[in-house]
């Protein structure tokens, strides 16, 4: 005779087994362990059928899903039962809306990020980190020692030469350039109760001169 098993510490169906008879008892039969002849109700997609107190119930199975504790919290769904997902939402929830605090915190951010983007002078893609502004600084006061100084200058394309009243142009061009970085900040600092999220501080950076 076919019996439904289910597990023993969930109750969850788990397929079909058979029972042996009785050879003690005829007409009756042997049920494995954790097993029972009742029939489980047809399977429904979102609910697993679970064997408790002797009879079938639908239980809700969210196995398999992710659900949020918060933004950017996901849970990884692996037990059944609306316990599972009790105090969890099933779509991320919006991220907070930023303190101005916040805001202001990213504008330094984006600031720097500007300002280290790399600016393009004449067609040459000019690095602007923080090292390169240092050599840059120190090129250009090499130049001025030395007017008649050729100047042997790394670009992402390769080496160049640039002569005294190039690297003075360049040093010039980078200096403009971080000074509008800083200017943008404190105008942006200035004015941060206009600004409602991060994506208008970085829209108000983009905007930035960055070829010369």
């Amino acid at each position: 005779m076919d019996v439904y098993a289910f597990d023993r510490l969930t109750g969850e169906y788990v397929g079909i087994t058979a029972a042996d008879p009785d050879p003690l008892a005829e007409g009756q039969w042997l049920v494995p362990a954790f097993a029972t002849p009742v029939v489980p109700p047809a399977p429904v997609v979102g609910f697993a059928r679970v064997f408790v107190s002797g009879i079938w119930s639908l239980v809700e199975d969210h196995r398999g899903e992710t659900w949020w504790r918060g933004h950017g919290d996901p849970v990884a769904i692996d037990e059944i039962g609306a316990d599972a997902v009790d105090g969890l939402s099933e779509a991320e929830p919006p991220a907070p809306a930023p303190t101005q605090a916040d805001l202001i915190i990213h504008v330094a951010v984006a600031r720097w990020r500007k300002e280290t983007g790399g600016i393009t002078i004449g067609g040459l893609s000019i690095v602007t980190d923080r090292e390169s502004q240092a050599m840059i600084i120190g090129a250009h006061a090499y130049v001025v020692a030395n007017p008649a100084a050729v100047i042997q200058w790394k670009t992402a394309a390769g080496f160049v030469e640039l002569d005294a009243a190039q690297i003075t142009g360049l040093a010039l061009a980078v200096g403009s350039h971080v000074q509008a970085c800083f200017v943008k900040e404190a105008e942006v600092v200035g004015a941060i109760a206009e600004y409602a999220t991060r994506a208008e501080i970085d829209a108000a950076f983009a905007a930035v001169q960055t070829a010369y």
